[in-house]
């Protein structure tokens, strides 16, 4: 049910790196429920960072130089690294997650 609000907001929403702010509560992971919340939150923010990707690839570059063509062909995997270390925190830190559980979850 919090993927289905979340992904109706995303779909309005214009692209940026941030999710819907959830009332911080821990998880148990060894309750299912807590189990598939989590897994409703990682894929929010996999959406939420793939979203992010796709819309800096539409920024056009603003110089021509050597330098900034050569960057830009990394700057979407660069947004979405971003995006992801950035959302994986928010949603250990309202879950009272640590960032490595979190990681060996995925």
């Amino acid at each position: 049910m919090v993927a289905a609000i979340a992904a109706r907001a995303l779909a309005s929403a214009p692209a940026e790196c941030a999710i819907p702010a959830e009332n911080a509560r821990p998880l148990d992971l060894n309750i299912r429920r807590d189990v598939d919340h989590l897994e409703a939150d990682l894929a929010l923010v996999g959406l939420t960072a793939e979203r992010f990707r796709d819309y800096d690839r539409t920024i056009p570059l603003r110089s021509q130089s050597i330098d900034a063509r050569q960057r830009i062909a990394g700057r979407p995997d660069r947004a979405y690294h971003y995006c992801i270390a950035i959302l994986t925190d928010q949603v250990a830190a309202a879950h009272h997650l640590d960032a490595g559980v979190i990681a060996a979850f995925k």
